[in-house]
């Protein structure tokens, strides 16, 4: 999501999915497009949060040529995105191509032109003709962030499921259905995706305290899917419901971000007008919960640290009422823990067994 935090990011279209579709048997797919995972590094010192995915995508130039660039893949991205570089240098785009769009990010409000693209495949999986939005890059200031060609999001995650298994270090993509067959060969466990606003992807998170469980009675949260922002976050409420305070008061009333104080571990995140505010960084054993709405059974993905305040994407998709509702945003740190497919048409995101320690 460009927006709130190192790199925070938007969404796509919708399908309400209250839970996990019923197990049901599909036939083997047919041999997936298989193509290397690298990651874009965080900067030096950054002692949280996790690389971001990039993968190489085809497009083709107005005239027809095939271009190949990596472009991050970002699950909380509503439009995908170009950067001008990129536009301008190999695919020979003029600056007035396309058209002018107003649109949100999870960072919030973001517009420019819109072009729309052919001929894009990853790997030998086709695909429809991709919109992209140009515009500067979130990520053009991470070590070697220049040299990232745009951003994927929501709309390719509508035409395909997507197999991270960072342990093999390769992405599979699978025509829609393909990935819940991998899964349920696998044995892999379904979680229940829902349609946020604006068509974000959410999961029912479940963030307690390190070596113990949450407050009794709390409700966990919503926690919007998001592998463009290198952490995960919640908001004050939420971190009130786990038990996950550091034992000072919500955050300050007033606009933009706010939250309680923990010490010396803190993030810098930056709000949709460009005010960077730090927020407090807190041990927490990451989960989230199988079903929808906090039903079902919970998943650790283990120790973590967790950004706490109330960022602005929150506001900006859920209104007035943000502050007093459990939110969060589930980031790399936690999804690079497991092999994962997302199968935005199932509505399920499918989670592998944990990796060994000291990996």
């Amino acid at each position: 999501m460009p927006g709130d935090g190192p790199t925070a990011s938007g969404a796509a279209r919708s399908r309400n999915a209250g839970g996990v579709p019923g197990t049901r048997h599909l036939a083997p797919p047919p041999s997936p497009a298989q193509l290397p995972i690298q990651r874009l590094p965080l900067p030096a010192g950054q002692g949280f949060g996790d690389a971001f995915v990039l993968i190489p995508l085809r497009i083709q130039t107005p005239e027809g040529r095939d271009f190949t660039g990596q472009f991050l893949l970002d699950t909380g991205l509503t439009a995908n995105m170009l950067a001008p570089g990129t536009a301008r240098g190999p695919l020979g785009l003029p600056p007035d191509a396309g058209f002018e769009k107003q649109g949100f990010a999870a960072g919030g409000p973001s517009g420019g032109r819109v072009v729309t693209l052919g001929g894009a495949s990853l790997g030998r999986q086709r695909l429809r003709p991709l919109n992209f939005l140009v515009a500067d890059l979130p990520v053009r200031g991470l070590p070697g962030g220049a040299a990232v060609a745009g951003m994927v999001g929501l709309e390719v995650l509508a035409q395909v499921d997507v197999d991270l298994d960072f342990a093999g270090g390769r992405a599979r993509f699978y025509r829609p259905g393909g990935g819940r067959a991998v899964a349920e060969g696998l044995g892999m466990r379904a979680v229940a995706l829902e349609r946020l606003p604006a068509g974000l992807l959410g999961v029912a998170g479940d963030f307690a305290p390190v070596g113990g469980g949450g407050r009794p009675g709390g409700r966990g949260f919503r926690g919007i899917v998001d592998t463009g922002s290198s952490f995960s976050a919640v908001n004050v409420e939420a971190a009130a419901e786990a038990g996950l305070l550091p034992g000072e008061g919500a955050g300050a009333a007033g606009g933009g971000p706010a939250g309680p104080s923990a010490g010396p571990a803190r993030v810098l995140a930056v709000g949709v007008d460009g005010t960077p505010t730090e927020l407090p960084l807190v041990p927490a054993d990451e989960g989230v919960r199988t079903g929808a709405a906090g039903r079902g059974e919970r998943v650790s993905f283990g120790e973590g640290r967790v950004a706490v305040g109330d960022l602005y994407v929150f506001e900006g998709l859920f209104g007035a009422g943000a502050r007093a509702t459990p939110l969060g945003l589930v980031g790399m740190d936690v999804w690079d823990k497991q092999r994962v497919i997302f199968s935005a048409r199932d509505g399920a995101v499918f989670l592998g067994g944990p990796y060994p320690r000291g990996r």
